[in-house]
């Protein structure tokens, strides 16, 4: 495990998000990958964002995702921050890769909301409490709390 610390403001500049790159036989290239990250560190990355919500990602596996996020926290090795995009159409699956995150030392995670369903505002509260654990949502230095988490005689299960 990679400890790294944890981000507590938004980096300045430009936060880069790698593509994925693919084998032949439609695999991750991982080496090729980490030679992306290394070339968006000399372009001044503030940070990296990986598997963020677009493109390939959507099509990606729990392991692949995994696998992306794992390597660009051994290749950045602590020179920028490594945010992690752990939403998945579930709970149970933002949570495995929020925790993922944290075990290999990602810097932060990032969410959605989950985009299959529409879950009430106590849902959408408890989906974030769950998915993104170590979030603090009453006093976020990086983003003000939006108006539906005015829940203030909520208490976390």
């Amino acid at each position: 495990m990679s400890v790294q610390k944890p981000m507590i403001t938004l980096p300045r500049g430009i936060i880069h998000v790698p593509v994925t790159p693919f084998t032949p036989n439609n695999e991750i290239d991982l080496s090729t990958f980490a030679r992306v990250i290394e070339f968006l560190l000399k372009q001044n990355a503030s940070a990296l964002c990986i598997n963020l919500h677009l493109a390939e990602s959507l099509n990606l596996t729990m392991h692949e995702r995994k696998q992306l996020a794992k390597t660009a926290v051994e290749v950045t090795a602590g020179r920028v921050p490594v945010i992690v995009h752990v939403s998945m159409p579930g709970t149970d699956q933002a949570v495995d890769l929020a925790r993922h995150a944290e075990e290999i030392g990602a810097n932060c995670v990032i969410a959605i909301a989950p985009y299959y369903w529409k879950p009430s505002q106590e849902g959408l509260y408890e989906h974030f409490l769950q998915s993104c654990p170590r979030l603090n949502c009453h006093s976020s230095p990086i983003a003000p709390r939006p108006s539906w988490m005015a829940l203030e005689s909520h208490q976390p299960r």
